[in-house]
């Protein structure tokens, strides 16, 4: 058997495991009609800005939880279960990369998407 050190770049992803064990979240599903986007973000190429399709997922989800604040609910406490409605709308970016040669994870929290520009959410997803 071999053994050796975990990588440093490795140790986020650790701790992600460790910490969603808390939780479970929710994860939804649905087809949506890109073509606005599509036709937005050319436009903006033309004019020397890129924009990721991500960043435009994440600013639509922040506006429509801040709308649906139901749908932007943490469940927890035990033994009396509880509904709890946070006052902002916050999206973890998890990524896959290769960092220094080793295969990771790459994780953040971009806050106050429902008050966030497209320009600040790209800035963020950069």
């Amino acid at each position: 058997m071999d053994s050796s050190r975990l990588a440093h770049e490795r140790y986020h992803t650790l701790y992600f495991l460790r910490f969603i064990r808390s939780f479970s979240p929710v994860f939804l599903d649905t087809e949506i009609d890109m073509t606005e986007v599509v036709a937005h973000r050319s436009a903006q190429r033309a004019a020397g800005r890129r924009y990721s399709v991500v960043s435009y997922l994440l600013r639509a989800a922040g506006q429509v939880l801040s709308a649906h604040p139901e749908a932007n609910a943490v469940l927890g406490g035990a033994p009396r279960r509880r509904v709890t409605r946070p006052d902002t709308v916050n999206g973890k970016l998890t990524l896959d990369k290769t960092l220094h040669g080793q295969r990771i994870v790459l994780a953040t929290v971009l806050p106050g998407l429902e008050r966030a520009t497209l320009d600040e959410i790209q800035q963020q997803v950069k």
